[in-house]
């Protein structure tokens, strides 16, 4: 009997150890989302609220297939597209520099925003060099897909075509 009881303590004890261990694993376990991050010269106030309106016009064409733009209120604050949650490009007009994050796989995942950040960004002056130039950005899959989609609330596969 005691031998019994002896065993189904530490059994539990095991079954404990491991829980705390694939807790600690789904919280620790790092994610991230790739981008191609391209620097600008900032614009002026004026034109960076023409781009800016622009983006919006833009997303009232495409919102039917689930794009959506986070754009505020303040004709200065960053704007970014998402599709249906999942951030495809992130821009950010700051002191130094505008910023354009471009997310990976953004042209597979929602194709008809492609042009518009063609033609926003063929009336931007270049500063600097990307700083990924010429590696392909690649998706997330497997393993951290299911983190981002469960943990983070990211799900990666969405497609706003």
């Amino acid at each position: 009997m005691r031998r019994i009881v002896f065993s189904l303590v530490v059994g539990i004890g095991i079954l404990y150890w491991c829980l705390w261990v694939a807790a600690a694993f789904w919280v620790f376990y790092p994610t991230s989302l790739g981008s191609e991050l391209k620097t600008f010269t900032p614009l002026s106030p004026e034109a960076y609220a023409r781009v800016r309106s622009s983006a919006i016009e833009h997303s009232k064409t495409i919102a039917g297939k689930g794009i959506d733009i986070n754009a505020g209120m303040d004709p200065a604050a960053p704007f970014a597209f998402y599709c249906n949650g999942v951030p495809l490009l992130l821009v950010d007009n700051g002191h130094i520099a505008l910023t354009v994050n471009v997310m990976a796989n953004a042209d597979e995942r929602a194709p008809s925003l492609k042009s518009f950040r063609e033609e926003m960004l063929s009336q931007l002056v270049p500063e600097g060099r990307p700083l990924n130039a010429g590696q392909a950005i690649e998706q997330p899959a497997g393993l951290e897909a299911f983190v981002l989609k469960y943990r983070d609330g990211i799900d990666v596969s969405q497609q706003c075509r």
